[in-house]
C-alpha cells in the first residue's frame, strides 16, 4: 500500500473531510481498486474513458466519506 496515499485519507479523517468509521489502509486500498475496474469497463465498451474517469472521482469521494458535489 502506497504510505502517501494512506496518509492523505488519515488527514482527511482528521479534518473531517472524510469519514474516519473505515480504516485508513483499507480505504487506500479500495481507492486504488478503482482505476483498474475503470479501465477495464473502458476496455469493455461499457464507459468511454472520460465517464469512467468521473466515476472514479465521484466513486472514491463516496467511499471516502467526502462530498461528492465539492
Amino acid at each position: 500500500m502506497p504510505p502517501r496515499l494512506e496518509r492523505l485519507v488519515q488527514r482527511g479523517q482528521h479534518t473531517g473531510d472524510f469519514d474516519p468509521s473505515l480504516p485508513a489502509a483499507w480505504l487506500a486500498a479500495a481507492v486504488l481498486g478503482l482505476p483498474h475496474t475503470a479501465a477495464a469497463e473502458v476496455a469493455t465498451g461499457r464507459f468511454t474513458t472520460h465517464e469512467a474517469e468521473a466515476l472514479c472521482l465521484h466513486s472514491t469521494l463516496r467511499l471516502c466519506g467526502g462530498d461528492a458535489r465539492r
